[in-house]
């Protein structure tokens, strides 16, 4: 079965280990026929906050040119075995999208897709903070319920934008054990925004890093993914990986499952195309 992975990071955005050309070959070894990089946007594009340690969570954007260039370098050397994709993983911000809409059609010939995702939340009398760093949590100051009220509502006005491929780990409040407890609520709230991916003819990521966190399931959970289905919204399968040995980390599960919620279409991108792939011409 030919796979392909598309969110992948190295030592480059500060909080991973390994050089791309170990991703590369981890991705040859378990047989996937494309790896996409994805690496944080430069933390000069995250705000400035006693609560986020932004040279942690993303590489500078002198380094920028590097990333591009040994991308380049690898697809030389290994053309005949596997396709390499560039991509970038970009926090929303409502304050700071138009520098980041400038930064990104600045390189626009660079990209094969754009990985939207929310890791701060900037909440009422708390400021931005990040949800999936228990270093700074808020979770009990604000409450679990409202934490991801104000997530999904970040989230929302992410994809109205229009401005990205794919949305990443939908459900990341969630990765240090925080679920929510009004789910009637929550689920509605999900639905929406499912509505909204769908219009704006966006991919959805089955995030397999999920199962390596203390919350021991992917991004999404089971009736999220039920959703997805339900509307028909293309995904594809990731694994987040933060180190070479995480590539393609537990994909022959993640396809089971998707065959077991009647998930029938992935997608490819190239130069911000997407190209569906049925599920069952993959298996």
């Amino acid at each position: 079965m030919k796979l392909w992975d598309y969110h992948i990071h190295s030592r480059l955005c500060r909080h991973a280990k390994g050089n791309l050309e170990e991703y590369v070959k981890a991705a040859i070894n378990k047989n996937l026929s494309e790896i996409g990089f994805s690496e944080h946007i430069p933390y000069e594009y995250l705000p400035i906050s006693p609560n986020i340690p932004r040279e942690e969570y993303g590489m500078p954007e002198k380094e920028l040119q590097y990333y591009f260039t040994e991308i380049e370098r690898l697809q030389a050397i290994f053309k005949d075995e596997i396709v390499i994709k560039t991509g970038m993983e970009v926090d929303y911000f409502e304050w700071s999208e138009n520098e980041v809409i400038k930064f990104l059609e600045q390189y626009r010939d660079k990209w094969d897709y754009i990985i939207g995702s929310i890791h701060m939340i900037d909440s009422p009398n708390f400021g931005i903070w990040p949800v999936d760093d228990n270093r700074y949590s808020k979770y009990s100051e604000i409450g679990v319920d409202d934490v991801y009220y104000q997530y999904i509502e970040q989230l929302a006005s992410l994809i109205e934008t229009g401005e990205y491929d794919i949305l990443g780990h939908i459900d990341l409040p969630k990765k240090n054990g925080n679920r929510p407890q009004n789910t009637k609520r929550y689920y509605l709230l999900m639905e929406n925004l499912l509505d909204k991916i769908k219009t704006k003819e966006m991919a959805v990521e089955l995030n397999t890093a999920g199962a390596r966190k203390p919350i021991e399931e992917y991004y999404p959970d089971k009736e999220i993914l039920r959703i997805i289905s339900e509307k028909k919204i293309p995904m594809i399968i990731s694994s987040d990986a933060h180190s070479p040995m995480e590539v393609g980390y537990d994909f022959n599960n993640a396809v089971a499952l998707l065959e077991k919620n009647d998930v029938t279409n992935l997608c490819k991108f190239t130069k911000r195309k997407k190209e569906l792939v049925k599920l069952n011409d993959l298996i």
